[in-house]
């Protein structure tokens, strides 16, 4: 059911996205464990499912956990960009 929840959530948002032009989602909320790492990790591989191509930035410079979801090493991060240190590709 979960599964079927997202898929309609980005059939949703790729249709809108469409009407307007738009090209990038920003998901924030004012507290911590609302539950947008796991909604947002669930859309993003939704999305990728329907061969569109996804960039997903954790950009929480504190307590980043996407990292974790996807089972991805943290050695190189968003600061890295930032800093120049690394190339983001």
């Amino acid at each position: 059911r979960e599964a079927e929840a997202f898929r309609s959530v980005r059939t949703a948002l790729l249709f809108a996205a469409h009407e307007s032009g738009a090209k990038l989602i920003q998901v924030s909320s004012p507290e911590p464990g609302d539950g947008k790492t796991t909604s947002i990790c669930n859309l993003a591989i939704a999305v990728a499912q329907s061969g569109k191509r996804v960039l997903l930035i954790d950009a929480d410079l504190r307590r980043p956990t996407v990292h974790a979801m996807f089972r991805l090493s943290q050695e190189a991060g968003l600061s890295d960009v930032l800093h120049g240190e690394i190339e983001w590709n």
